[in-house]
């Protein structure tokens, strides 16, 4: 079968300019920012299960079989994370917070659809239009998906600074990482979308909805944070450790 490596760029532009649209719609309507974005994934996901389900018939990995310890291990640094953020939140704010629904609905809605368009669509299109080695093909999948993952959120610039907009790419880059070499290492979704919503959600309640720009402090905590990132999914994603993805994914990587 022909490579055709622009198809998932293609994915990623097309994406993009929906988004755009949406956007100026609703910004027409003055629907709020909660409603706005919960209205914008759903769309889009919506837009993307139709397109892959009907026409371009992308499978995504099987999910691979798996003792409930081993996928603990695999987890376990996003669990730690998640426990942490989790407990900062509930023993500062209350559940009848006025931001909870809005930072429920916000982080629900783009943790479904990210993952799905990211780690799902993206990832596994990358997996079958590479031309590589099985292990060299998910590295480079990975690395190009997270790319295009921190480069979709330069939008955020119409309404955060530059800086604060810099410094969320940059974080996001390294999470998508670690979100993919998890989804790779367990074939299933529902793990990157509990961390990335728990993530989210945690953010906007303790945070706001704009990232702000860094400061020495928040700059010198992100870099602990990405570099824990990293190093998780360097230790999930070496070479001993994609055989088990490989082998049970045998159709798209035979094919490399």
């Amino acid at each position: 079968m022909k490579k055709k490596l622009y198809v998932p760029f293609l994915f990623w532009v097309m994406m993009l300019t929906e988004l755009i649209l949406i956007d100026r719609f609703f910004l027409v309507l003055n629907v709020s920012v909660s409603y706005k974005v919960f209205l914008q994934d759903f769309f889009l996901l919506i837009t993307f299960y139709v397109i892959n389900h009907f026409f371009l018939h992308i499978h995504f990995l099987k999910r691979i079989k798996q003792n409930f310890f081993s996928v603990i291990k695999i987890n376990l640094v996003p669990l730690i994370f998640s426990l942490i953020l989790i407990t900062g939140v509930f023993s500062t704010i209350s559940i009848w917070h006025s931001n909870f629904l809005h930072a429920f609905i916000i982080a629900g809605s783009a943790s479904v659809f990210e993952e799905f368009f990211f780690r799902g669509l993206l990832l596994n299109t990358f997996l079958t239009q590479i031309k590589s080695s099985s292990h060299k093909c998910i590295l480079i999948s990975t690395l190009l998906t997270s790319i295009l993952f921190s480069l979709s959120h330069a939008v955020n610039i119409n309404f955060q600074s530059l800086s604060g907009t810099l410094f969320q790419m940059i974080s996001v880059f390294f999470l998508g990482i670690l979100l993919a070499a998890i989804y790779l290492r367990t074939g299933s979704l529902m793990y990157p979308i509990f961390f990335h919503f728990i993530l989210d959600f945690s953010t906007i309640l303790m945070k706001g909805f704009v990232t702000a720009s860094p400061t020495k402090q928040t700059l010198i905590s992100n870099i602990f944070l990405e570099f824990i990132y990293i190093l998780t999914a360097i230790v999930l994603l070496r070479n001993s450790k994609t055989t088990s993805i490989i082998n049970t994914n045998k159709s798209i990587f035979n094919n490399n």
